[in-house]
């Protein structure tokens, strides 16, 4: 069972930074959009808003899938 947690955990760890990278950019992103265009519907905004946060949890496989780039975190 513990070598199993430990050939997890490098995955675990190289999804988590790899979608916390993505969800950053995308909200990064929504806020500047926000700001730029002065929206003035919440509504909209805060639609824009949960957008940028789930769109990070399909790109993040998407990436790691399609092998576009190694992890930062080497693991030894």
């Amino acid at each position: 069972m513990l070598d199993n947690l430990q050939s997890l955990a490098p995955t675990a760890m190289t999804y988590l930074t790899t979608y916390l990278l993505h969800s950053t950019l995308l909200l990064v992103a929504v806020w500047c959009v926000v700001r730029s265009l002065r929206i003035q519907s919440h509504a909209l905004a805060k639609q824009l808003w949960k957008l940028a946060v789930v769109v990070g949890l399909f790109t993040t496989p998407l990436q790691l899938s399609l092998g576009l780039s190694s992890p930062f975190i080497a693991f030894p």
